[in-house]
Protein backbone atom coordinates (compact mmCIF):
# COMPACT_ATOMS: atom_id res chain seq x y z
CA UNK A 1 0.00 0.00 0.00
CA UNK A 2 2.94 2.32 0.89
CA UNK A 3 4.35 1.60 -2.51
CA UNK A 4 0.84 2.47 -4.34
CA UNK A 5 1.00 5.40 -2.47
CA UNK A 6 3.99 6.76 -4.08
CA UNK A 7 5.61 6.36 -0.56
CA UNK A 8 4.71 7.03 3.07
CA UNK A 9 4.49 10.26 2.88
CA UNK A 10 1.90 10.33 0.88
CA UNK A 11 -0.30 8.13 2.49
CA UNK A 12 -2.62 10.70 3.82
CA UNK A 13 -3.59 12.11 0.48
CA UNK A 14 -3.62 8.47 -1.15
CA UNK A 15 -6.30 7.78 1.28
CA UNK A 16 -7.77 10.69 1.84
CA UNK A 17 -8.53 10.95 -2.35
CA UNK A 18 -10.09 7.50 -1.99
CA UNK A 19 -12.44 8.29 0.70
CA UNK A 20 -13.88 11.31 -1.19
CA UNK A 21 -14.20 10.02 -3.99
CA UNK A 22 -16.59 7.47 -2.71
CA UNK A 23 -18.44 9.80 -0.94
CA UNK A 24 -18.81 12.06 -3.62
CA UNK A 25 -19.82 9.06 -5.48
CA UNK A 26 -22.79 7.69 -3.15
CA UNK A 27 -23.49 11.63 -2.68
CA UNK A 28 -24.02 11.95 -6.59
CA UNK A 29 -24.27 15.48 -6.62
CA UNK A 30 -24.89 15.64 -10.29
CA UNK A 31 -27.91 13.44 -10.49
CA UNK A 32 -29.39 14.43 -6.93
CA UNK A 33 -28.10 18.59 -6.63
CA UNK A 34 -26.72 17.28 -3.21
CA UNK A 35 -23.26 18.46 -1.60
CA UNK A 36 -22.48 17.48 1.73
CA UNK A 37 -22.26 14.01 3.34
CA UNK A 38 -24.52 15.02 6.37
CA UNK A 39 -27.39 14.46 3.24
CA UNK A 40 -26.93 10.93 3.04
CA UNK A 41 -29.32 8.41 4.20
CA UNK A 42 -28.21 6.06 7.05
CA UNK A 43 -28.41 3.32 4.49
CA UNK A 44 -26.42 5.67 1.77
CA UNK A 45 -23.56 6.09 4.70
CA UNK A 46 -23.55 2.61 5.05
CA UNK A 47 -22.68 2.02 1.67
CA UNK A 48 -19.78 4.60 0.98
CA UNK A 49 -17.51 1.63 2.83
CA UNK A 50 -18.89 -0.74 -0.17
CA UNK A 51 -17.87 1.85 -2.54
CA UNK A 52 -14.47 2.24 -1.02
CA UNK A 53 -13.69 -1.06 -1.18
CA UNK A 54 -14.70 -0.88 -5.04
CA UNK A 55 -12.24 1.83 -5.41
CA UNK A 56 -9.26 0.12 -2.92
CA UNK A 57 -9.43 -2.13 -4.78
CA UNK A 58 -9.40 -1.44 -8.15
CA UNK A 59 -6.20 1.38 -7.15
CA UNK A 60 -4.28 -1.48 -4.97
CA UNK A 61 -4.92 -4.14 -7.97
CA UNK A 62 -5.16 -6.90 -6.06
CA UNK A 63 -7.77 -9.73 -6.37
CA UNK A 64 -10.32 -10.50 -4.24
CA UNK A 65 -9.47 -13.41 -1.76
CA UNK A 66 -11.08 -16.81 -1.30
CA UNK A 67 -13.01 -15.33 1.66
CA UNK A 68 -12.28 -12.13 2.32
CA UNK A 69 -11.97 -8.85 0.70
CA UNK A 70 -8.25 -8.58 -0.65
CA UNK A 71 -5.19 -11.21 -1.44
CA UNK A 72 -2.62 -9.17 -0.54
CA UNK A 73 -0.05 -11.66 -2.31
CA UNK A 74 -1.68 -14.19 -0.51
CA UNK A 75 -2.45 -12.97 2.67
CA UNK A 76 -6.39 -12.56 3.21
CA UNK A 77 -7.59 -8.73 4.44
CA UNK A 78 -10.73 -7.70 5.03
CA UNK A 79 -11.41 -4.07 4.86
CA UNK A 80 -13.51 -2.38 7.57
CA UNK A 81 -15.09 1.19 6.96
CA UNK A 82 -16.69 3.04 10.04
CA UNK A 83 -18.28 6.13 10.01
CA UNK A 84 -16.55 6.89 13.72
CA UNK A 85 -13.54 5.00 14.24
CA UNK A 86 -15.20 2.12 15.95
CA UNK A 87 -15.30 -0.76 13.81
CA UNK A 88 -17.59 -4.05 13.81
CA UNK A 89 -15.85 -7.30 13.88
CA UNK A 90 -18.09 -10.69 13.20
CA UNK A 91 -18.05 -13.40 15.17
CA UNK A 92 -16.87 -15.79 12.49
CA UNK A 93 -13.28 -14.31 12.65
CA UNK A 94 -13.19 -16.45 15.63
CA UNK A 95 -13.65 -19.58 13.66
CA UNK A 96 -10.63 -21.62 13.62
CA UNK A 97 -12.03 -23.83 11.00
CA UNK A 98 -12.64 -20.75 8.64
CA UNK A 99 -9.43 -18.84 9.47
CA UNK A 100 -6.07 -20.33 11.38
CA UNK A 101 -5.61 -16.90 12.89
CA UNK A 102 -7.56 -13.55 13.52
CA UNK A 103 -8.06 -12.34 9.84
CA UNK A 104 -5.82 -9.26 8.99
CA UNK A 105 -8.56 -5.88 8.95
CA UNK A 106 -7.83 -2.60 6.68
CA UNK A 107 -9.39 -0.56 9.05
CA UNK A 108 -10.85 3.11 7.65
CA UNK A 109 -12.56 5.26 9.24
CA UNK A 110 -13.78 8.85 9.43
CA UNK A 111 -15.73 11.90 11.58
CA UNK A 112 -17.74 13.34 8.63
CA UNK A 113 -20.29 14.46 11.25
CA UNK A 114 -18.33 16.41 13.17
CA UNK A 115 -15.00 17.27 11.36
CA UNK A 116 -12.93 15.73 8.02
CA UNK A 117 -10.89 13.92 9.95
CA UNK A 118 -9.80 9.93 9.18
CA UNK A 119 -7.90 7.40 10.32
CA UNK A 120 -6.31 3.97 8.49
CA UNK A 121 -5.01 1.35 10.25
CA UNK A 122 -4.27 -1.86 10.02
CA UNK A 123 -4.83 -5.02 12.75
CA UNK A 124 -5.51 -8.62 13.78
CA UNK A 125 -9.32 -9.03 14.01
CA UNK A 126 -8.80 -10.35 17.75
CA UNK A 127 -8.50 -6.92 18.91
CA UNK A 128 -12.27 -6.44 20.05
CA UNK A 129 -12.97 -4.43 22.95
CA UNK A 130 -15.45 -4.65 25.04
CA UNK A 131 -18.67 -7.36 24.42
CA UNK A 132 -20.64 -8.11 21.12
CA UNK A 133 -23.86 -6.84 20.12
CA UNK A 134 -26.69 -9.04 18.98
CA UNK A 135 -25.27 -9.98 15.69
CA UNK A 136 -22.86 -11.42 17.20
CA UNK A 137 -20.43 -8.81 16.43
CA UNK A 138 -17.65 -7.61 18.71
CA UNK A 139 -16.31 -3.69 18.73
CA UNK A 140 -12.88 -2.55 17.82
CA UNK A 141 -12.25 1.39 18.52
CA UNK A 142 -9.18 3.46 17.59
CA UNK A 143 -8.36 4.19 21.42
CA UNK A 144 -7.33 -0.02 21.89
CA UNK A 145 -5.46 0.13 17.83
CA UNK A 146 -3.20 3.45 19.57
CA UNK A 147 -2.49 0.92 22.68
CA UNK A 148 -1.06 -1.76 20.65
CA UNK A 149 0.39 0.61 17.79
CA UNK A 150 3.79 -1.70 16.98
CA UNK A 151 2.89 -5.24 18.29
CA UNK A 152 -0.36 -6.47 16.86
CA UNK A 153 -1.35 -3.23 14.78
CA UNK A 154 -0.15 0.02 12.62
CA UNK A 155 -1.46 3.24 11.97
CA UNK A 156 -0.91 4.19 8.39
CA UNK A 157 -2.80 7.51 8.53
CA UNK A 158 -3.87 8.73 12.60
CA UNK A 159 -6.22 12.09 12.27
CA UNK A 160 -5.34 12.96 8.75
CA UNK A 161 -7.55 15.34 7.16
CA UNK A 162 -9.97 15.32 4.33
CA UNK A 163 -10.74 17.93 1.68
CA UNK A 164 -14.00 19.01 1.72
CA UNK A 165 -16.46 19.10 -1.64
CA UNK A 166 -15.35 22.85 -3.07
CA UNK A 167 -19.01 23.93 -2.46
CA UNK A 168 -18.33 23.40 1.01
CA UNK A 169 -15.64 25.82 1.01
CA UNK A 170 -17.82 28.89 -0.21
CA UNK A 171 -19.48 31.15 2.08
CA UNK A 172 -22.93 30.12 2.86
CA UNK A 173 -24.44 32.90 1.56
CA UNK A 174 -22.78 31.99 -2.06
CA UNK A 175 -23.93 28.64 -1.96
CA UNK A 176 -27.62 29.40 -1.13
CA UNK A 177 -27.61 32.06 -4.24
CA UNK A 178 -26.01 29.07 -6.60
CA UNK A 179 -28.76 26.75 -5.21
CA UNK A 180 -31.48 29.09 -5.73
CA UNK A 181 -31.28 29.62 -9.40
CA UNK A 182 -34.03 26.85 -10.72
CA UNK A 183 -32.33 25.85 -14.00
CA UNK A 184 -28.77 24.49 -14.55
CA UNK A 185 -27.19 27.00 -16.95
CA UNK A 186 -28.18 29.74 -14.15
CA UNK A 187 -26.86 27.40 -11.59
CA UNK A 188 -23.68 27.23 -13.75
CA UNK A 189 -23.06 30.85 -14.34
CA UNK A 190 -23.76 31.82 -10.33
CA UNK A 191 -20.99 29.46 -9.32
CA UNK A 192 -18.87 31.36 -11.81
CA UNK A 193 -19.89 34.31 -10.65
CA UNK A 194 -19.32 33.68 -6.85
CA UNK A 195 -15.79 32.22 -8.29
CA UNK A 196 -14.33 34.35 -10.42
CA UNK A 197 -10.37 33.79 -10.38
CA UNK A 198 -10.58 30.97 -8.51
CA UNK A 199 -10.29 26.72 -10.07
CA UNK A 200 -13.40 25.44 -9.92
CA UNK A 201 -13.22 21.36 -9.98
CA UNK A 202 -15.39 19.40 -13.09
CA UNK A 203 -17.19 17.78 -10.32
CA UNK A 204 -18.86 21.05 -8.63
CA UNK A 205 -20.40 21.96 -12.18
CA UNK A 206 -21.31 18.42 -13.25
CA UNK A 207 -23.22 18.73 -9.57
CA UNK A 208 -24.96 22.28 -10.69
CA UNK A 209 -25.70 21.75 -14.31
CA UNK A 210 -27.67 18.33 -13.42
CA UNK A 211 -27.77 17.42 -17.18
CA UNK A 212 -26.34 15.28 -19.98
CA UNK A 213 -22.84 16.95 -21.21
CA UNK A 214 -22.56 19.33 -18.22
CA UNK A 215 -19.75 21.02 -19.38
CA UNK A 216 -21.34 22.21 -22.33
CA UNK A 217 -22.58 25.17 -20.15
CA UNK A 218 -19.26 26.44 -19.38
CA UNK A 219 -18.37 27.13 -23.26
CA UNK A 220 -18.27 30.17 -24.92
CA UNK A 221 -21.84 29.78 -26.71
CA UNK A 222 -23.63 28.63 -24.34
CA UNK A 223 -22.52 31.20 -21.73
CA UNK A 224 -23.97 33.74 -24.57
CA UNK A 225 -27.05 32.47 -24.98
CA UNK A 226 -28.30 33.71 -22.10
CA UNK A 227 -30.22 37.03 -21.55
CA UNK A 228 -27.21 39.33 -20.92
CA UNK A 229 -23.66 38.82 -21.59
CA UNK A 230 -21.68 37.78 -18.33
CA UNK A 231 -18.68 39.96 -17.14
CA UNK A 232 -16.43 36.59 -17.26
CA UNK A 233 -14.98 33.96 -19.69
CA UNK A 234 -14.39 30.60 -18.91
CA UNK A 235 -10.78 29.35 -18.95
CA UNK A 236 -10.77 25.09 -18.95
CA UNK A 237 -7.51 23.70 -18.16
CA UNK A 238 -8.13 21.65 -21.42
CA UNK A 239 -6.67 23.75 -23.33
CA UNK A 240 -3.05 25.25 -23.07
CA UNK A 241 -4.07 28.83 -23.86
CA UNK A 242 -6.42 28.35 -21.32
CA UNK A 243 -3.81 27.35 -18.96
CA UNK A 244 -1.30 29.61 -19.62
CA UNK A 245 -3.92 32.17 -19.38
CA UNK A 246 -4.97 31.59 -16.14
CA UNK A 247 -1.25 30.90 -14.69
CA UNK A 248 0.04 34.34 -15.78
CA UNK A 249 -3.01 36.26 -14.65
CA UNK A 250 -3.51 34.44 -11.21
CA UNK A 251 -0.30 32.51 -10.56
CA UNK A 252 -2.72 29.12 -11.25
CA UNK A 253 -1.70 26.58 -13.85
CA UNK A 254 -5.06 24.49 -14.96
CA UNK A 255 -5.67 20.56 -14.04
CA UNK A 256 -7.17 19.08 -17.07
CA UNK A 257 -10.74 18.63 -14.60
CA UNK A 258 -10.51 22.64 -13.46
CA UNK A 259 -11.94 25.81 -15.22
CA UNK A 260 -11.72 29.55 -13.86
CA UNK A 261 -14.22 32.07 -15.07
CA UNK A 262 -11.98 35.14 -15.47
CA UNK A 263 -13.37 38.84 -16.18
CA UNK A 264 -13.17 40.27 -19.27
CA UNK A 265 -10.68 43.47 -17.93
CA UNK A 266 -8.94 41.26 -16.40
CA UNK A 267 -8.38 38.73 -19.69
CA UNK A 268 -7.26 42.79 -21.66
CA UNK A 269 -4.54 42.42 -20.12
CA UNK A 270 -3.02 39.18 -21.50
CA UNK A 271 -0.93 39.63 -24.29
CA UNK A 272 -2.52 39.65 -27.14
CA UNK A 273 -1.34 36.72 -29.07
CA UNK A 274 -2.41 34.64 -25.94
CA UNK A 275 -5.82 36.39 -25.65
CA UNK A 276 -5.74 35.63 -29.39
CA UNK A 277 -5.21 31.94 -28.93
CA UNK A 278 -7.87 31.66 -25.61
CA UNK A 279 -10.29 33.42 -27.72
CA UNK A 280 -10.24 30.80 -30.76
CA UNK A 281 -10.41 27.88 -28.08
CA UNK A 282 -13.86 26.63 -27.57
Amino acid sequence: MIQAAGGEANLESFFGALIRQAIDEVVDGPRTGRIQYSSLTPEEKKYVGTKLEIILRNELEYPRGRLLDLDVQGIEADIKWSQGSAWMIPRDYDDTTRHSRPPVCLLIGTHMEDSLEFNVGVARANLITGGRNRDGKGSLRASHVDQVVGSTATWLVRRGQLAPTFLATLPGAAVDRIMAARKGQARVNQLFTETVGRPVPRSAVETMAQQKDPLRRTRQDASRSTASALPFLVLSGVWKAHQEAARQLTGHTLKKDELMAVSHEALAKLPAELLSRVRKEP
